[in-house]
């Protein structure tokens, strides 16, 4: 009898299971809230991580809205100028219109000298002209480099000054800057 007693416990039988049940279902249970908590710190730093993202997100989709009103001022400005034919001063004159006047007025009040030098580089010769009237006017100094790289600018344009119309070069318009940066308005 003994024997089979020690078989039955060795093979596996409803006794054997009894013996061993409370061992096994604590380290079951213990094993399982392990499980749990391990799950609960995933949670918990998924959570965080998604949070940081989403806030990371925001910052850069909100200062970069930040940076598209300001560029769609300048982009507003700049359709108008490139539109622009012919430089003109501060008299429109018969007939005709000073719209570059008007936008270098702008310029001035709205824009840094970091654009003017942007616009200086342009291959439109209007909006180079732009860019070394409003730089000549904002900075004297920091602009005389500038306008005497531009000294044999061949590129021609019109000025109006009033009802008169001359063709001239950007370089002749940069001889006139370097003599009086406001000739195109002399109550200035």
């Amino acid at each position: 009898m003994l024997a089979r007693t020690q078989h039955a416990l060795e093979v596996g039988s409803p006794i054997s299971n009894l013996c061993g049940s409370r061992s096994t279902q604590r380290s079951a249970t213990s094993r399982a809230r392990q499980r749990d908590r391990e799950r609960e710190r995933e949670r918990v730093g998924m959570k965080n991580f998604v949070g940081v993202l989403c806030l990371i997100l925001f910052c850069s989709v909100a200062s970069a809205e930040g940076q598209n009103v300001e560029s769609r001022v300048i982009d507003l400005a700049m359709n108008r100028l490139v539109k622009v034919k012919s430089i003109s001063n501060y008299d429109p004159g018969f007939g005709t219109e000073n719209e570059f006047y008007k936008l270098s007025q702008e310029f001035l009040k709205t824009h840094h000298s970091s654009d003017f030098r942007r616009m200086v580089n342009q291959r439109n010769p209007i909006v180079r002209a732009m860019g070394l009237l409003c730089l000549t006017q904002t900075n004297r100094d920091e602009s005389l480099f500038v306008l005497l790289s531009h000294w044999n600018d061949a590129e021609e344009i019109y000025l109006h000054q009033g009802c008169i119309v001359s063709r001239l070069t950007v370089g002749e318009f940069v001889q006139r800057l370097f003599l009086n940066a406001h000739f195109l308005d002399p109550s200035t």
